[in-house]
């Protein structure tokens, strides 16, 4: 599911110029002396960013002027879009599910809002994006179409870059302590070698101190943040939303599981999706996204099931149960004594350090841990130095894994002593995933735009079209594979 994205399209000086003044005159954010400033080209660098509360599931425009390598000055525009909102343009926790009505009602919902805006948008075709993909010749194109191809851009979602894509989980728990902790746990689970930062995060919450679990492990290619949806919906920004109190209440039993790609292109799309993405054609925007669940679903199943972990009744458990537990393997044959022992010294090291991350550098750089052992008869502290390697830590974490066991222990002042790893995933239904295995957009059909002109409906219907040639091989592939039904004699 997809819970907020990012787009943006490239404007000329002159698109730039009206697209900052009319942003300007709905907002009034900046004096005029500022959008001058930024117009002006003998200046490298400039920014303005606009938000329009009216405009429900748009969540702010940035216009961007910068110098490229061949020291030329553009201008691009951005937009951050949270799609359910801008789907239903009423404020919801639920996440965007993707499939090929839905991507044609949020185009709709899209281009009213750039008429809103801009209007002039619709009175030509965005030349350079649609004359190299066989809408029309070349030769059918007015100047004036060519001087202002990004400004007609702008009303299609398929001809913007995707410059982000937030593909988004909700886990629901039974009630706040569970999806306090749930949240909690699996922070401290995940973990990947390759995710070098990490970023704790701000409590927004006012009525508690205590408990913060917004953080981010992430480099410059992917990112898994998890955080606890109520505290986030804390923030004074929320609290002039006209529902907000039913919003915060539902989001008691929310642990948000975003997983973002930074901008995605043909090669990321094609790791994620079975899609045949042509290499040589318009990348469509976020369409194969936004039209195609497949693609958050594996995407989320790569980070959450093969990152934290994957396994029958997988869960977590405080220190005593988990060594009751691993007792119990062990009186079952199903571990040796040797695993055991291994497997309680790693959970020990994990709990002791209170951080995954800390232990696996340890045995990634010294090869061990010293261990902090119950006192003895004179009270003083006993000392083990526990070696391991990073190889070895993978073999019997994947032990504790196949026997449904996480490594990382509740900490013993919780409650809950034993805690499923396995999300029940809200609004969610993996059967609807499953029926997207041959994807096909309907022919597109008129929406309830009556301002716009037809020129706008043959674009769009033009390229859901091409949509259709990102699923021709697999569609035929899979057809090929059906049985057909014995005809009756």
């Amino acid at each position: 599911m997809i819970h907020t994205f990012q787009i943006s399209y490239a404007l000329s000086l002159s698109d730039a110029n009206l697209c900052a003044y009319r942003l300007n005159e709905r907002t009034r954010k900046y004096e005029g002396y500022k959008i001058t400033k930024f117009l002006d080209i003998s200046k490298n660098r400039g920014s303005l960013i606009f938000t329009l509360p009216e405009l429900i599931g748009i969540k702010s425009i940035e216009l961007l002027k910068y110098k490229d390598r061949d020291t030329r000055i553009n201008f691009r525009i951005y937009f951050i879009i949270e799609a359910q909102l801008l789907l239903t343009g009423t404020d919801t926790l639920d996440l965007y599910f993707s499939s090929p009505a839905n991507a044609k009602e949020l185009q709709m919902q899209y281009a009213k809002a750039i008429y809103s805006l801009f209007p002039e948008a619709f009175n030509g075709r965005p030349a350079s994006s649609l004359y190299n993909s066989g809408y029309a010749d070349v030769t059918s194109y007015t100047d004036d179409e060519f001087e202002k191809a990004g400004l007609y851009s702008l009303p299609y979602l398929p001809l913007a870059s995707v410059t982000r894509m937030d593909f988004t989980f909700d886990a629901v728990s039974e009630d706040e302590e569970h999806a306090r902790l749930f949240t909690e746990m699996l922070q401290k689970t995940y973990y990947d070698g390759r995710k070098k930062i990490e970023i704790k995060g701000v409590n927004r919450n006012l009525a508690t101190d205590k408990y913060c679990y917004d953080k981010v492990n992430e480099n410059a290619s992917r990112s898994f943040s998890v955080y606890y949806k109520f505290d986030k919906m804390c923030a004074e920004e929320y609290d002039r939303r006209p529902n907000i109190e039913e919003i915060r209440d539902e989001a008691r039993y929310i642990t948000r599981i975003e997983m973002s790609k930074f901008k995605p292109n043909r090669d990321t799309l094609k790791s994620m999706t079975t899609l045949q993405v042509p290499s040589n054609a318009i990348s469509l925007g976020p369409l194969p996204y936004i039209a195609n669940e497949q693609v958050p679903t594996n995407v989320f199943l790569t980070e959450y099931i093969d990152k934290v972990g994957n396994g029958p009744g997988i869960k977590w458990y405080d220190r005593s149960k988990l060594k009751s537990r691993l007792n119990e393997l062990q009186k079952q044959h199903k571990i040796k004594a040797i695993e055991k022992d291994t497997l309680i010294k790693i959970s020990q090291a994990i709990s002791q350090e209170q951080s995954l991350k800390k232990v696996i550098n340890a045995f990634k750089k010294e090869g061990e841990i010293t261990l902090h052992r119950k006192r003895d008869k004179n009270n003083k502290q006993v000392k083990e130095v526990f070696k391991c390697s990073i190889g070895r830590y993978k073999k019997y974490r994947d032990i504790a894994i196949q026997n449904g066991i996480m490594l990382v222990t509740i900490p013993g002042s919780r409650t809950i002593k034993e805690l499923s790893a396995i999300p029940r995933l809200r609004n969610f239904d993996f059967s609807e995933v499953s029926s997207q295995a041959i994807t096909k957009m309907l022919p597109y059909q008129s929406g309830s735009i009556p301002e716009l002109p037809e020129l706008y409906d043959d674009i769009i219907g033009f390229l859901y079209g091409l949509y259709d040639n990102y699923n021709s091989k697999w569609n035929n592939r899979i057809e090929a594979l059906s049985v057909p039904e014995e005809e009756e004699i």
